[in-house]
């Protein structure tokens, strides 16, 4: 048997969701380069984890096998 309140949907999160939604599209109109410092780090470190190929491709391996 169900609660009489899980009959019940709740739009609290949606429209809290909405909200932020639209904020970050207004913040990335009114300052574009906002998050430009942070996603060239990330970047740089994907980069230098590319450059790494093989290698990091077998340390996974490695560190599976030994589960």
């Amino acid at each position: 048997m169900l609660l009489p309140s899980a009959n019940q949907p709740n739009t609290a999160l949606p429209v809290f969701e909405c909200g932020l939604t639209r904020v970050a599209i207004a913040l990335a109109f009114v300052w574009p380069r906002l998050g430009d410092s942070l996603f060239t780090r990330i970047e740089q470190c994907f980069a230098r984890i590319a450059r790494q190929g093989p290698v990091m491709i077998r340390r996974t391996c490695l560190l599976e096998c030994e589960e």
